[in-house]
C-alpha cells in the first residue's frame, strides 16, 4: 500500500507585495518633510555662530580664569553647532535619491518576516483611509519597539537608518542641544559685551 504524500503547509509570508508598494510610497513624504525643514534647520544651525565668534574674540582679551572659561564655552558651543550641521547634511543626503530611499523602505518591510507583530505594525503605519492618527502612532511605536530585530539591520539601510532608532533619537537630542546652545550663547554675549566694555572681565 503506497503512502500518500502529505503536502507540506507553509506559512503565508507576513509581507505581501502591496504592503511593500504602499510602504515605498512613504519615501516622497520623508523627502518632502526634510525639504520643508531645510531652511529652518539651517537657521537654527547658524543662530549661535555670531555670538560664539564674538564671544571667542572677546574672551581672548580677558584675564584668567575668565579667558579660559570663555574660550572653553565657545569651543563646546562650536562643537555642538558642527555636530548639528553635519547631522542635517546627513538627512539632506539621505533624501536626495527618493528611489533609493524607497528601496530602503521596502527592505524594512522584509524585517516583518521575523515577527507577525512587526508586520502588523507596518500595516498600521501605512493603512489607508482616514487620518487613523492613534492607529498610526501605535503602529509606529510597535515598529520602534523591536530593537533586537531592527538594530541588526539598520546599518544596511544607508538612507532610511537616519529615520530609525537609535539615530533618530540622537537627532532629537542634537536639536534640543542646538536650541540650548543658541539661547545660552546669546545670553552670554549679552553679559560679555557690557562686561568687557566696563572692564569687569
Amino acid at each position: 500500500m503506497k503512502g500518500h504524500d502529505v503536502p507540506v503547509q507553509t506559512s503565508e509570508p507576513v509581507v505581501d507585495p502591496s504592503l511593500r508598494e504602499q510602504f515605498a510610497q512613504l519615501a516622497p513624504v520623508l523627502a518632502l518633510a526634510v525639504r520643508v525643514l531645510r531652511l529652518p534647520s539651517l537657521l537654527l544651525g547658524l543662530l549661535p555662530v555670531l555670538p560664539l565668534v564674538v564671544l571667542t574674540w572677546l574672551a581672548s582679551g580677558w584675564d584668567s580664569p575668565a579667558r579660559q572659561i570663555g574660550l572653553v564655552v565657545a569651543a563646546l558651543g562650536g562643537a555642538a553647532v558642527v555636530f548639528f550641521l553635519v547631522r542635517r547634511a546627513r538627512y539632506l543626503r539621505a533624501t536626495q535619491d527618493v528611489g533609493a530611499l524607497a528601496e530602503d523602505l521596502v527592505a524594512l518591510t522584509d524585517l516583518a518576516d521575523l515577527d507577525a507583530d512587526l508586520g502588523e505594525a507596518l500595516r498600521s503605519v501605512i493603512a489607508r483611509g482616514g487620518l487613523r492618527v492613534m492607529s498610526r502612532i501605535r503602529g509606529f511605536w510597535k515598529l520602534v519597539s523591536f530593537p533586537s530585530r531592527i538594530d541588526d539591520h539598520v546599518d544596511s539601510l544607508q538612507r532610511l537608518r537616519w529615520f530609525l532608532p537609535p539615530l533618530i533619537g540622537t537627532t532629537v537630542t542634537l536639536v534640543h542641544l542646538q536650541i540650548a546652545v543658541a539661547v545660552v550663547s546669546w545670553t552670554l554675549l549679552g553679559i560679555a559685551v557690557p562686561g568687557s566694555l566696563l572692564g569687569l572681565l
